[in-house]
């Protein structure tokens, strides 16, 4: 296969499988593939939001240190290979290809045996588990995509350490309809014998982890906004001191103070495990972590922020980021929703806090109606209904003051769209 028969392969899986979850496709497929999951080291992480955040600056610092630091993360922005990552670098096509072709072989012989299926998430993480053993990654950061008990990547053997990021409601339809019933699920990554860190979350949740915790013997750190000293949060990112140490950086927002506490948490659990993670690698690594398209600021005159928030927790993030650390400013705002989200929610937070939205969309199957939108946030701010995704983006650049703020928002999907858009604008 080439690459685009690769990727349209890949993406002509089953999105899920109508049944009761189960790891057991998963595990059928990589045993047939040798298991080389197993000879692996991993950061596991699980939680609603800011997982990627955190998995980026974990990976950085790693990188930092001199490790083969593997990063799993979905979905993407802009190109699919952003999912499998070693060394901050994607996976190649031809890689990618080849990767898929050894996993098709193995999901070939399970169809000639009248097995299920494997799903496309499941296709994808067995693709990078293959890929991450054959390239000898020393450890992987390796993100869940929905839950944590049946999600795929939790096939794996106890991991170095498992990271559990802040908990809200979202895909309720399949974790449960309240924070305990979704605890549970994220919980579900936890195993005797790894290194546990929790973040900062309601009691609630943290009660369920903890418990968690106990019952399999493993080790945990509740980390505390209260612990580090000298905490900033600017325009310009955020920095906090540890024990003498100062961190400083560029993700934006209070939120990634939390992320970045829970990274650095989940880095000095490695330490005590034998990795060999310095105070310059510290420093380093969270300077020059990235994460597109979460808080992005991609313009200063007029400021072009861009972020992919999807659910109400995101919504109130970005709210937030707004208020404190651009007061005052003008905002126009671009937005498209997936219909399946909690959107009416999503813009209750945020299009108080807007002069202007302009309602675009995704054109993907679930994408919000943008004249339903309108008819929303109406009551809140103006509204118009833009045309395209880019004539939206045009629009908003034609309305907002040099002095005022651009937002985009509303969807990853969305996100990734318009981020090579405005970097054609600007």
């Amino acid at each position: 296969m080439n690459y685009n028969q690769t990727l349209n392969y890949i993406h002509g899986r089953p999105r899920s499988i109508a049944a009761a979850p189960t790891l057991a496709r998963i595990r059928d497929l990589m045993s047939r593939l040798g298991n080389p999951q197993n000879s692996l080291k991993y950061v596991h992480i699980a939680g609603t939001n800011g997982k990627g955040s955190v998995a980026a600056m974990t990976a950085s610092v790693l990188r930092a240190a001199g490790y083969r630091a593997g990063m799993f993360t979905s979905p993407y922005l802009e190109d699919f290979r952003e999912r499998i990552q070693i060394n901050g670098q994607m996976i190649s096509q031809a890689d990618l290809c080849a990767v898929t072709e050894k996993v098709k072989a193995a999901e070939d012989a399970r169809n000639e045996e009248g097995l299920d299926p494997v799903n496309e998430f499941e296709l994808v993480t067995a693709a990078a588990f293959e890929y991450f053993a054959a390239q000898g990654c020393d450890i992987v950061v390796l993100e869940t995509g929905l839950g944590g008990r049946f999600d795929p990547t939790n096939i794996i053997e106890a991991p170095e350490a498992a990271v559990i990021t802040h908990i809200a409601k979202d895909h309720t339809a399949i974790l449960g309809s309240d924070l305990v019933t979704i605890a549970g699920e994220k919980a579900g990554i936890i195993k005797g014998g790894s290194a546990v860190v929790v973040s900062p979350n309601d009691e609630e949740v943290k009660e369920v982890l903890v418990s968690a915790c106990i019952a399999a013997g493993a080790g945990y750190d509740v980390v505390s906004l209260d612990e580090p000293d000298n905490c900033t949060v600017s325009a310009d990112g955020f920095a906090f001191t540890h024990k003498g140490l100062t961190i400083c950086c560029p993700l934006l927002g209070h939120h990634q103070l939390a992320n970045g506490l829970t990274a650095y948490a989940a880095l000095k659990a490695l330490s005590r495990r034998g990795f060999e993670i310095s105070d310059e690698a510290m420093v380093q690594g969270f300077a020059s972590a990235v994460w597109p398209g979460r808080m992005e600021l991609m313009n200063k005159a007029p400021i072009v922020l861009l972020d992919a928030a999807h659910n109400p927790d995101g919504a109130a993030a970005l709210a937030d980021a707004l208020d404190t650390l651009f007061p005052g400013k003008e905002i126009v705002a671009v937005m498209g929703m997936m219909a399946d989200k909690d959107w009416k929610t999503c813009i209750d937070i945020l299009a108080p806090k807007c002069k202007t939205i302009i309602a675009s969309s995704s054109e993907m199957e679930r994408s919000l109606n943008p004249e339903n939108l309108v008819q929303y946030a109406s009551r809140y701010c103006s509204c118009i209904a833009g045309k395209d995704l880019e004539n939206a983006i045009k629009t908003g650049f034609d309305a907002v003051p040099d002095d005022g703020l651009l937002l985009v928002c509303g969807s990853v999907i969305m996100a990734g769209q318009a981020r090579g858009i405005i970097k054609k604008l600007i």
